[in-house]
Formats: structure tokens, sequence, C-alpha cells
């Protein structure tokens, strides 16, 4: 089905702006769970900083600690690395091979650390980002240092990531199919109140918009009916097929006859509505006689069958119900439809006996030129 290029420029900016929603929910979303992990990380190594303090009170040596504390599967976890200094800047935790402990500052992991204590903040190390912690041991004057890899407490792994990618490509689907349902739905809703013979609206498109301009007390309203006169002996003499074409003659007559913003219904098998907005009587009278001069100019010059037609106009009156003012109408295109019904219909019977061949073709099964 054909989409216009407007329903295409508005696809893609609600998917423009469906991709800055996602993305911005995919920042706050990851802000959050940072926080999150800053916070876990520092209430372990706070609980990190607590056992060095009890395991101290208990006077338990340097090599006994670490080989306790690492056997913690809290610290050991995700590659995460702990490290105990003294006020001295000595490594004391991993125990060195040394007998005296070692430079903390010589070691590759503890360079460039930042100096906050209590928080946790970005420390790269080998091309890897780290998270460390640095939390003070109380009554010791020694620092405990827990360091985790980043991709593992941010909770930004290519799982996650692929997660959000996945849940993005899901809204896109899902809005692209909402905006082409949307536009299915006006699609149809417009075709279910088209005539589809004609192209004019229907019946329920008539009364939906003259209800609509009542509603909004849009006055002057004039209606025109128009009927066709001797349908019936068409459809009997020529077919269906005949009368068809006749139909689709008058919408065409009706479009040129009518101004551009008159609509036109078609409310019944041969009767045909026109609301003319903003215009009085005396100002929608013109058009109904033109529509009567067009018709005339298209039996005489036309070869196929006669276009015979009735009207009737009304102009709508401050707090008048529509069914009066459509009984008005209709009593007006009856009455001239009553003064030339004979007429029009003896009219019609002699194009017919002039045109012998019109029904000889319908018999054999051939169809009548439209």
């Amino acid at each position: 089905m054909h989409i216009s290029i407007r329903q295409q420029a508005l696809n893609i900016v609600a998917l423009v702006l469906l991709s800055l929603f996602s993305g911005t929910l995919y920042f706050v979303i990851a802000a959050h769970m940072e926080e999150r992990a800053f916070k876990r990380l520092c209430s372990l190594a706070r609980i990190g900083a607590e056992l060095v303090e009890e395991r101290l009170a208990l006077r338990l040596s340097l090599a006994t600690l670490a080989e306790r504390m690492a056997a913690l599967e809290s610290f050991n976890i995700n590659g995460r690395k702990f490290f105990l200094i003294n006020e001295a800047n000595q490594l004391l935790i991993p125990v060195s091979e040394q007998a005296a402990p070692s430079d903390a500052a010589a070691t590759p992991m503890l360079q460039g650390l930042p100096a906050e204590k209590n928080t946790a903040v970005r420390h790269l190390f080998a091309g890897e980002e780290y998270l460390a912690v640095r939390v003070p041991v109380k009554n010791s004057g020694l620092e405990f240092i827990l360091l985790s890899p980043s991709s593992h407490d941010l909770c930004l792994s290519p799982f996650l990531l692929w997660s959000f990618g996945g849940i993005w490509l899901c809204l896109c689907a899902s809005a692209l199919l909402l905006l082409r349902l949307r536009h299915l739905s006006g699609h149809y809703k417009m075709l279910s109140e088209v005539d589809h013979l004609t192209g004019a609206g229907n019946r329920l498109a008539f009364e939906k918009s003259l209800n609509s301009l009542r509603r909004q007390k849009r006055l002057p309203l004039c209606l025109i009916l128009v009927d066709v006169d001797g349908l019936k002996l068409i459809n009997d003499k020529l077919g269906h097929q005949a009368g068809d074409a006749l139909l689709r003659r008058l919408m065409q007559l009706l479009h040129r006859s009518l101004r551009e913003n008159d609509a036109i219904y078609r409310i019944g098998g041969d009767e045909f509505a026109v609301i003319v907005p903003d215009a009085v009587y005396s100002m929608a009278r013109p058009l109904t006689e033109r529509i009567n001069r067009q018709a005339r100019l298209m039996r005489e010059k036309d070869a196929l069958p006669p276009v015979f037609i009735s009207s009737g106009l009304a102009e709508a009156r401050d707090e008048e119900s529509l069914a009066t003012l459509f009984a008005r109408a209709d009593m007006a295109m009856y009455g001239n439809k009553d003064l030339h019904r004979k007429e029009n219909h003896k009219a019609i019977l002699h194009w017919l006996e002039k045109h012998p061949n019109m029904e000889e073709r319908r018999k054999s099964g051939d169809s009548p030129p439209s």
C-alpha cells in the first residue's frame, strides 16, 4: 500500500525520537547502575577494613591475615584485588617475598592511584579500567585498598549492551508497527466512508459531516439533493454496468458544476447529496441551475444513455434539526421529480428506441460503453 512522503517523514521523526528516548533511558539506567556499583564496592571495602581491624585485634601475623582474607569469596571473585598499606606507604598485603615490606609506590597496580578515601574512583592500569576504594583501618594507621575491574562491577557487560540493543530494536519495530497500523486504520476508516463506485462520500460520511457542521453552528449552510431519473429503466434495459457508468458520469458532472469546498455524497442507490457550506439560498441556487445545465449539455453531446436528474435545495435554519433540513430538501427534489417524471421517462424510452444495438449488446453479453 502506498505511503505518502508526509507519512514517511513522520515515521522517520518518530524513529529519531524513539532513538533519543531509548538512548537517554540507557544512560539513565547505566548511571543508576554505576551509582549502585560504587556504593556496593565501598561497602565491600569497608567490610575489608573492618576484617583487618578485627584480625589485628587478634594479633594475627600479616601472612595469616592475607591468607584468611584471600579465602573470602567476596574479595576474590571477578578479578578483584586487595592491598593493605601502612602510614609509610609500605605494602603489607599481599606479603612481599622480601623480608621487609615493599614500597607501595613500586607496585604497578597502585601507581597513580587517586588519593580519595571512602569513595569509589576510576583507576587505569595496563589498559584496563578499575574501580578503586581506599578505606582507613581504625586505630591502626593502615589503609585497606580494593580494586575491581569496572566491566564487572558497573554491569556494562556485553550481555547488558546486547540486551539494551535488543530492547531498542524491539521498541523501534513496535513504534514502526504502531505507525503502520495507525496509517492503515486511517486508510480503512477513509475507505469505510467512501462509495467505491463513484468515489463520493457514503451515507455514513454524509451524516458525520452534516452533524459536525451543525455542532459547530457553521451557518449559513445549504443542502442540495440530486436524484437520477430513470436509473431503474437503464438497469433493466441495458444492465447494471450501464447504470453504474451513468452514476460515474453524474459524479463527474457534479464535480464540474460545484465549488471546490462543496462536498458530494452518494446517500442512496440513485440519490446524491451536496453540502454547500458558507452559502445562503441565493448563493446555492445558481449551483443547482449549473448542475441541470451541465446535465442537459451532456445529453446533447454524448452518445451514451442520457442523464436526467431532479434536484432539491434547502437552506439550514437556526435551531433546525438535520432531519427537518433533509426533509425540506427532499420535498423540493421530489417536487421537481414529479413535475418532469413522465417527460424524462419518455425521453429515455425514445433514446433506447433510437439505439436498439445497446440492448442487443447487453443480451449478447457485451458490455455497453461507459
